[in-house]
């Protein structure tokens, strides 16, 4: 499937080890919580399309918005001080990236139980 191929290689090129790896292991056409967000500055996200992604944040009661890069420009249109807007978006990134972080957590979970793990094993940290 060519659909996203080149944003799915390109979101993929930066990150932690783990989620590195596992984010190309599951570069399948399939938009997840690994790869829905490009990573050159500009806010994009993609609608996420894997299964497993999306009973993820279906379980965690989380919506894209909420793991969706903060828009800088829309606080500063609401806030005007720049003060007051690196403070917010420092909160809500913070916020954002634990969301995103347990969400990623909670997939694997459902992907290692998938595979015939024991629940322990999925659970296990």
């Amino acid at each position: 499937d060519e659909r996203g191929s080149s944003f799915t290689r390109a979101s993929t090129l930066s990150g932690s080890g783990a989620d590195l790896l596992e984010a190309i292991e599951l570069t399948n056409g399939l938009v997840n919580l690994f790869n829905f967000q490009s990573n050159d500055g500009d806010n994009i996200v993609q609608e996420i399309t894997s299964p497993r992604s999306m009973q993820a944040m279906n379980l965690m009661g989380l919506i894209l918005e909420q793991i969706s890069p903060v828009d800088k420009d829309e606080l500063l249109r609401l806030h005007k001080d720049p003060k007051v807007v690196e403070v917010r978006y420092k909160i809500l990134d913070e916020m954002r990236m634990e969301k995103l972080k347990q969400a990623r957590e909670e997939r694997r979970r459902l992907a290692n139980r998938g595979k015939g793990g024991s629940i322990a094993g999925a659970f296990k940290e």
